[in-house]
């Protein structure tokens, strides 16, 4: 496994398009060793961000859950998401636009 992104982007203060990337990775390389399978995560597709839905980041909630994938369990293939990556983006408002 390969931790220096997330030191890297610990170290500097997590920005939003930090924390879509590292979280990205991350739930591939944990999908990977729940569902042994060995996808390439540094070639996996980040999410777009919304552009019609605004939200305030929480950044101490997004390295919390950056912090619990690696070790979240496993449940069947998959695992179960740490309940911080749920808290990452909150007071959402759709701008409609």
């Amino acid at each position: 496994m390969k931790w220096w992104p997330l030191v890297l982007v610990a170290g500097c203060g997590l920005s939003e398009n930090a924390f879509r990337e590292e979280q990205a990775r991350l739930v591939c390389e944990r999908n990977n060793a729940c569902a042994s399978t060995d996808q390439d995560c540094d070639a996996v597709a980040v999410p777009p961000a919304s552009t019609i839905i605004e939200c305030t980041f929480d950044e101490a909630q997004a390295q919390a859950c950056l912090d619990g994938i690696p070790v979240a369990e496993c449940s069947g293939t998959s695992f179960t998401t740490p309940a911080a990556c749920s808290q990452v983006f909150v007071d959402c408002v759709n701008t409609g636009g």
